[in-house]
């Protein structure tokens, strides 16, 4: 049985609005996720770390097969999946929708890289960690 309105509004009346606009916020950002991962500097950067390598194995008349990898800008290694990763973190949402969303989506190439998941998980494990510690970095 829900609680009688009586015109004064709770504490929990207050989390309640709390938990539904994070709810929201969470929905927004998951869809500029999905964005992103349609956007066409995202897939112009996948596509330049595309390399064609030799793999080691020979066709019947002798000719080399050829693998496609991906270079990862960071360590340089040739691997089978990079991930698109923002050189300037685009970090947690702070409130205002305008500039999360140009963090997100408006870097441009410039502000884009491919890297191994060593690499990324190595480059998103040292920005948490400087959220913890408080410093700010946006």
């Amino acid at each position: 049985m829900g609680r009688i309105k009586t015109g004064k509004r709770t504490r929990e009346d207050d989390r309640d609005d709390i938990r539904h606009r994070k709810e929201i916020d969470n929905r927004i950002i998951k869809h500029l996720r999905k964005a992103f991962l349609q956007s066409r500097d995202r897939n112009a950067i996948l596509k330049k770390s595309k390399r064609r390598v030799p793999s080691g194995e020979f066709y019947a008349d002798g000719r080399e097969k050829m693998v496609t990898r991906q270079e990862c800008a960071s360590c340089r290694k040739l691997v089978r999946h990079v991930q698109c990763d923002h050189i300037e973190e685009v970090g947690p949402f702070l409130g205002d929708w305008n500039d999360y969303i140009k963090r997100m989506l408006y870097t441009g190439e410039k502000g884009l890289q491919a890297l191994c998941e060593d690499c990324h998980d190595e480059k998103t494990k040292k920005f948490k960690d400087l959220c913890r510690s408080g410093e700010s970095l946006l």
